[in-house]
């Protein structure tokens, strides 16, 4: 037996690591996959079923209430994750936590756009239309002004813990990191479109595809990963440089003026 399996060890242990761990990525996405789907079915049970919301777009007097009960909803959460990650209370660093959000504001903002006009010539439709203060056509909102900010928080706390936990260094890599983002921003699009349903009977984004009964589809994945990655380099190269958190504060800036005046 030993002489039979030498060789396939042998051709094995020649292999890129990329190329042996590659089955257990795989597996571990359709499993996530396969959550997401028993996920996204209870929550739309709940909704439709139990609560009988019939979802409208959010009217423009409730988008105050919206955007406070968001933050206070999501920003504790946003924080509590990754320290359970990380199995230990993160310390806040201002200055990169203002960089992460502005990096995270502007490049969300021009992914969004790009994304959904390449589903329409691709496909001729969008991937999804916001019905939370919509912008342009509904391919971006300009809640995004508090939604990916905190987003960015999470991400700066999600690379703290990736440091942190010795458990979870082997994702601590670009390509991790950007496969990461694809699962955690699908994931959270559940949350926050059963946050949005729940309390305020209406879809924050309205995705197309009805495999995930429309809080997010598995048609976006690789974009996000191809986004994420852009991301993850872009912060890569901006920690490096001085007065972070200026450089933070005039990424959010540019973002604000590109979604409320140039969008």
């Amino acid at each position: 037996m030993t002489m039979i399996n030498a060789p396939a060890r042998s051709a094995a242990a020649g292999l890129p690591p990329g190329v042996l761990a590659m089955p257990v990525v795989l597996a571990g996405l359709a499993a996530t996959y396969a959550m997401m789907r028993v996920s996204s079915s209870i929550f739309w049970w709940l909704v439709s079923s139990v609560l009988r919301i019939q979802p409208v777009p959010l009217p423009a007097g409730d988008l105050p209430s919206f955007l406070i009960g968001f933050t206070l909803f999501f920003a504790p959460l946003l924080y509590l994750l990754p320290c359970a990650l990380a199995r230990r209370w993160l310390r806040v660093e201002p200055s990169r936590l203002l960089l992460y959000m502005g990096a995270t504001f502007l490049c969300a903002s021009v992914a969004e756009v790009v994304v959904d006009e390449a589903f329409v010539l691709a496909l001729g439709r969008p991937a999804w239309l916001y019905q939370v203060w919509p912008v342009r056509g509904g391919f971006t909102s300009a809640a995004g002004i508090v939604m990916w900010p905190l987003y960015g928080v999470f991400v700066c706390f999600l690379h703290a813990a990736l440091r942190a936990n010795p458990r979870l260094r082997p994702v601590d890599t670009d390509a991790g990191k950007a496969l990461l983002m694809g699962v955690d921003a699908m994931s959270l699009e559940l949350a926050a479109n059963t946050f949005t349903l729940v309390g305020f009977h209406s879809f924050y984004f309205f995705y197309v595809a009805p495999d995930l009964h429309h809080f997010t589809t598995w048609e976006i994945f690789v974009p996000y990963v191809v986004a994420g990655a852009a991301g993850v380099s872009l912060i890569a190269v901006l920690e490096r440089q001085k007065h972070q958190a200026l450089i933070g504060l005039a990424l959010q800036l540019a973002a604000t003026v590109l979604v409320l005046v140039i969008f």
